[in-house]
């Protein structure tokens, strides 16, 4: 399903302007523990398409929606309700995923109510920011079946081979090495889709002097924009 989202488009039309990066894994560009070897998974619906046929699903009654054994290719999708920003990134993500056959059904849900389903794995699909520090054991925490934020369910003997490697070795070239490859396991298996890295740039507005500073989606309009009150009642 990453290749059927179409990523650029949601960094550029949607996204702070194209202000973000496409993510291929769990640690951006500039990160030392990157790997720039991985697979991108830009648009690719084709490709999409082959890969689900591969796994049995075929669109058997012509209704546009994919099946397997009788079962069409539903998801809910959760997002965090009153973003604006989540919203328009959910809906194009059911809009890329219809092309190929899947049937997305976005439904926005209270921040505790994702934290609940997360934690009892009450979902087929959520739409969550997640900050990934730089050392091994935010891979752990996230990727590991004894991970406390695996609530994928994710597991890799051959992920979990590799960190026990990382664990008992004391060559820092041979960690390097283990980091990489544990984003390749990560980067090949899918557990995830990983979207964008934000560029994030900080403001410290005065509100009693500005307004106009924020559009409705919460982002920050450019600084020329800002409207000083002031200014206003003379």
């Amino acid at each position: 399903l990453s290749f059927a989202i179409n990523h650029g488009r949601i960094i550029q039309k949607i996204l702070f302007k194209g202000k973000a990066t496409l993510a291929r894994g769990p640690f951006d560009d500039n990160s030392p523990l990157f790997n720039q070897g991985m697979e991108s998974y830009k648009y690719n619906p084709k490709r999409a398409v082959q890969l689900l046929q591969q796994a049995g699903w075929r669109d058997s009654n012509g209704d546009g929606i994919l099946d397997r054994a009788g079962q069409p290719l539903t998801l809910n999708f959760y997002y965090p309700k009153g973003l604006r920003l989540d919203e328009s990134i959910s809906r194009q993500i059911k809009i890329d995923l219809l092309r190929v056959g899947v049937e997305v059904n976005p439904k926005p849900l209270a921040k505790s109510k994702i934290i609940a389903n997360l934690a009892s794995g009450d979902f087929d699909a959520i739409l969550i920011d997640y900050t990934f520090e730089n050392k091994i054991e935010s891979l752990k925490r996230v990727f590991s079946t004894s991970g406390d934020d695996n609530y994928m369910g994710y597991a890799s003997n051959l992920f979990e081979d590799r960190l026990n490697f990382y664990h008992e070795t004391s060559d820092p070239t041979m960690k390097k090495t283990l980091i990489k490859s544990l984003q390749e396991v990560i980067n090949q298996d899918q557990p995830v889709t990983f979207l964008y890295f934000k560029w994030w740039t900080h403001y410290l507005v005065n509100l009693k002097k500005f307004r106009n500073h924020r559009d409705l989606g919460g982002n920050i309009h450019p600084f020329q924009d800002w409207i000083i009150r002031d200014l206003e009642s003379n």
